[in-house]
C-alpha cells in the first residue's frame, strides 16, 4: 500500500490532485515489481534543500521526502525523476544500509540512479526519455562514459573506478556522472527483467568490495531469484559469481 501526503503549502500548484498524479507515476512501475508490498507512507515537500530522503525525521510514521524544482515547464519530469531516485532509497530500507556514510553508498546511490532512468524510460513519452539526455548532466555524460568503455572492458573500468567511488558519500558528494555510468549499464537487465527491482530490499548492510557485496547480496535474497543477482555481475563485472 503506498500511502501519499503532500505538504501542500511548500507546492505552488492550484490542484494537488495533479502532483499526486505525478508522484505515483514516479513510484508506481517499480512499487508494483515488489514481493512484499510493504505499506510506505511518505510525506513530500517541496524544499529547497532537496531532493534527498530525511533519515532521521518521520512525521507520524511518515517518512519525509524533500523533492525541489522551480522550474515549472520541468516540472512533471524533474518530479518524476527525483521521486522515482528517493523511492528507490525508501524500498532499499536506507536506515538499514546507513547508505550516507556506507563504503557501497555509491552502489546504493546507483541503483536509485538506475531507478530514474527506468521510470521516466516506462513511461512511453519520448519526451521523458530526452529529458534524461537533455537536461539531466550526469546522464548526458554517463551515456558518454559508456561510449567511450568498450563492452568486455567495463568490468575493468569498473574495479578501477570502485576505490574512488567508495570514498564518495552525502556529505562529500557523490561522483554523479559515475552513479549513472553504472545505472545505464545496468538499465537494459532492469528492462528485460523488471522482477530485478524485487530484490533491492534485500540489499546487505556491507563494507565489502562489489564482487563479496554482490555475492551477499545473493544469499540475501530468494533462491528463486538469485540468478538475477548474478547476471548483475556479469553486466557490471563480466564474471558469474554462482557457485
Amino acid at each position: 500500500m503506498l500511502d501519499l501526503d503532500i505538504d501542500e503549502t511548500s507546492w505552488n500548484v492550484a490542484d494537488c490532485s495533479y502532483l499526486k498524479n505525478i508522484l505515483m507515476r514516479s513510484i508506481r512501475p517499480i512499487y508494483t515489481e515488489l514481493d512484499n508490498r510493504t505499506e510506505y507512507k511518505l510525506h513530500v515537500r517541496n524544499n529547497p534543500s532537496g531532493p534527498k530522503t530525511l533519515y532521521d525525521s518521520t512525521r507520524c510514521g511518515y517518512t519525509e521526502i524533500w523533492l525541489q524544482t522551480n522550474e515549472m515547464a520541468v516540472y512533471p519530469k524533474q518530479i518524476t525523476y527525483q521521486m522515482s531516485h528517493e523511492f528507490c532509497h525508501v524500498i532499499s530500507n536506507f536506515r538499514h544500509l546507513q547508505s550516507t556514510s556506507s563504503r557501497n553508498g555509491w552502489f546504493h546511490e546507483s541503483i536509485c540512479q538506475l531507478g530514474s532512468i527506468y521510470v521516466l524510460h516506462m513511461t512511453g513519452d519520448p519526451s521523458d526519455k530526452a529529458y534524461l539526455d537533455s537536461d539531466v548532466t550526469e546522464v548526458r555524460e554517463g551515456r558518454q562514459e559508456i561510449q567511450s568503455i568498450q563492452q568486455s572492458e567495463f568490468g575493468d573500468w569498473l574495479r578501477s573506478n570502485e576505490n574512488r567511488l567508495r570514498q564518495t558519500n552525502a556529505s562529500s558528494g557523490y561522483e554523479r556522472t559515475l552513479n549513472s555510468t553504472v545505472a545505464l549499464k545496468l538499465y537494459p537487465l532492469f528492462d528485460l527483467y523488471p522482477i530485478t527491482w524485487s530484490l533491492v530490499p534485500n540489499l546487505p548492510k556491507s563494507e565489502s568490495l562489489l564482487e563479496i557485496y554482490l555475492k551477499e547480496w545473493m544469499l540475501n535474497s530468494p533462491p528463486d531469484k538469485r540468478y538475477l543477482i548474478d547476471l548483475i555481475s556479469l553486466v557490471l563485472l563480466g564474471e558469474s559469481i554462482l557457485d
